[in-house]
């Protein structure tokens, strides 16, 4: 590409990673301490998370109540269950407020909300900036201008000739001052960028409902119908809870966890997630839904029979949240977002380097 143009996409790249920067910083930070969040959150709250295993558990029916009397006035969103021995079952509500349940007892441990604690601080940091809608949208445009910033990163980090390819990947400790932020910023850009633009792309469909659904048509998934329960003539009556449960496990037997959501209007289906243990993300779920009158299936999709647009978003989920590739993929996943502060400091010093040049 000629000179100027190569200016253009630098200008392009400073005035954008300018603007974001700050956003991107305190992204990669939070999204760096949520990486292992599965892990550590329930270590460092065990009273929520685990029990001592043993002892028939209580009917669905029964730990839905429980959870009610514990928060009254909410209105349940779903219940979580796990079949790991010792794991408690979560009842959330759509106040985003959370009760923690013995399944034996449906004694109530405890309640926090979704954005209580620790890790639910670095949650509401990481999608709302602690600014709600207004943080939302930030993180949004955030998101696609660090994607640009990567972009044209990855153009200028290319080197003009392929002799000097290596000079790009490897750290020169020999450099001072500005060639040795100059080296840093070009290898941790590449070495990082991959993990770091693989994030940011993979956060744009959870953001934006219509890029979700680009994505899965993209991918050749057509809409699928929209279902219904069928209320009865006369007083309706969802079926025990319960029977949606036994329902799930009789199509998933294998599922180590379970998320039920409620219905939330009277025609509304019983929406049905089941991730099996051996499955290849934690993502990688199946789909049931039932009548929440009859129980009766509505459809059922296991994630071997999902489309293509389906299981590329839900993968692409994982990928996000550090669930795909194990602990390897966690780590790497860390990496690359504590790079990012690399990258901020030296392309910076950079800037400020450069600026300080030209005035002398």
């Amino acid at each position: 590409m000629a000179a100027p143009a190569r200016r253009w996409i630098f200008q392009v790249h400073l005035w954008s990673a300018l603007t974001v920067g700050l956003v991107l910083l305190l992204m990669s930070l939070t999204g760096a301490l949520l990486v292992f969040r599965p892990e550590l959150d329930p270590v460092f709250n065990r009273d929520l998370f685990a029990v001592a295993p043993g002892g028939a558990p209580r009917t669905l029916d029964d730990l839905v109540v429980a959870a009610q009397q514990a928060h009254p006035g909410a209105k349940v969103d779903y219940v979580r269950l796990a079949r790991e021995p010792g794991a408690t079952v979560q009842v959330a509500f759509l106040d985003k407020q959370v009760v923690f349940l013995h399944p034996a007892t449906a004694a109530v441990l405890g309640r926090r909300g979704r954005y209580e604690g620790f890790f639910g601080r670095c949650e509401q940091w990481h999608r709302f900036l602690l600014l709600g809608s207004v943080g939302l949208f930030i993180v949004r445009a955030g998101a696609m201008l660090t994607a640009l910033v990567l972009l044209t990163g990855f153009y200028l980090w290319l080197p003009p000739v392929l002799r000097v390819l290596r000079t790009g990947l490897t750290l020169n400790f020999k450099l001072k001052g500005r060639a040795w932020h100059f080296n840093l910023h070009k290898v941790a850009g590449f070495y990082a960028g991959v993990v770091v633009l693989g994030s940011a792309l993979t956060g744009l469909p959870q953001s934006f409902d219509w890029l979700q659904h680009g994505t899965y048509q993209g991918w050749g998934a057509a809409p699928a119908a929209e279902l219904h329960s069928t209320p009865p003539a006369g007083p309706a009556h969802p079926v025990a809870l319960q029977a949606w449960l036994d329902q799930a496990r009789r199509l998933a037997p294998e599922a180590g966890a379970l998320m039920i959501y409620l219905p939330r209007k009277p025609d509304a289906p019983v929406e049905i997630f089941a991730t099996e243990r051996a499955a290849a993300h934690e993502n990688a779920r199946s789909y049931l839904f039932l009548d929440a009158y009859s129980g009766a299936v509505l459809r059922w999709t296991p994630y071997a029979e999902s489309p293509a647009g389906v299981k590329f978003y839900l993968t692409a989920l994982s990928y996000h949240f550090g669930q795909f590739g194990g602990w390897a993929g966690r780590l790497i996943l860390l990496a690359g977002m504590l790079a990012v502060p690399i990258l901020a400091v030296t392309g910076l010093a950079m800037f400020l380097q450069r600026g300080r040049a030209r005035s002398a």
